[in-house]
């Protein structure tokens, strides 16, 4: 697969280990050491590893980007599965190459607007606002460090996409991208955006300091201890629906890799452990 894309390879450390470093770590070093021997003529500065945003999985991607040796020395790291403010600044300062939001709830309809079975269309709607507007203020974050890119996906419709115009990139189905072509058909005097600051950030300094006035009220990055009494706080914003998803995300990977492992017992011809098929992956 390496041949056939151009840009960045991305792949999962284990989810089981969202909440150890060592173990992320070991699972990191893993997948770098697979990806060096399956394709030996590609540059490891082509890889990046996918972490849960914990503060486990940050810390993780701050031993990498601080690595000098030749173990993790040029591979990227991003933090996905972010959704507060303390994620964010934890994330930044620790040099993360990507923060990943995922838009839409797991378990959401993909289109509000047409999707009529999803029952709380206003309040995905209201949630979309918040998400997009975390969005803006990490960007505007990241152009000040300019060490790490912001990026969306699992959006909730095509209009979203022009929403987060001006972040590094948005990821599509196949759906949203013909319904944002029409829409550019439709309305020739639609321009799009160039990649700067977001346009929401403009006229509004209040909000765009929101992340400064939290790090100045309190440092998250100290320690695990500090970072633990902190994330609640900013979880439970929203009618806490950014722990509710935060949960929901981190059970879909673990499920996706409990089924991952399943599919791998059943195509050998002898049984192994869990120790043992958690070792492949």
């Amino acid at each position: 697969m390496a041949r056939l894309v151009s840009g960045r390879l991305h792949v999962q450390t284990l989810p089981r280990h969202t909440y150890s470093v060592k173990q992320t770590l070991k699972s990191a070093e893993r997948l770098v050491g697979l990806f060096r021997l399956l394709a030996p003529d590609i540059k490891p500065s082509r890889l990046c590893i996918n972490v849960i945003a914990s503060w486990h999985g940050l810390k993780v991607c701050e031993v990498m980007h601080n690595d000098t040796t030749a173990r993790f020395q040029g591979i990227a790291t991003r933090a996905v599965a972010t959704y507060s403010t303390a994620q964010i600044l934890s994330a930044l300062y620790r040099k993360c190459s990507y923060i990943k939001f995922l838009m839409r709830p797991f378990g959401a309809s993909q289109d509000v607007a047409s999707s009529p079975s999803w029952s709380s269309g206003p309040t995905l709607a209201s949630l979309d606002r918040h998400r997009i507007a975390m969005i803006y203020l990490a960007q505007a974050h990241a152009y000040k460090t300019n060490t790490t890119r912001v990026t969306a996906a699992s959006i909730s419709s095509s209009w979203d996409a022009t929403d987060l115009a001006g972040i590094d990139h948005v990821g599509l189905t196949k759906d949203h991208l013909s319904r944002l072509v029409q829409s550019f058909d439709y309305l020739p005097g639609l321009e799009c955006q160039s990649a700067s600051l977001p346009r929401v950030l403009y006229g509004q300094s209040s909000s765009s300091s929101l992340l400064q006035r939290e790090q100045d009220r309190i440092d998250p990055l100290r320690d695990e201890e500090d970072y633990a009494l902190w994330l609640p706080r900013h979880f439970a914003s929203n009618h806490g629906s950014d722990a509710i998803d935060f949960q929901r995300a981190l059970t879909f990977f673990c499920r996706a890799q409990n089924d991952l492992e399943q599919i791998i017992i059943s195509l050998q011809d002898v049984n192994y452990d869990d120790d043992d098929v958690a070792s492949w992956c």
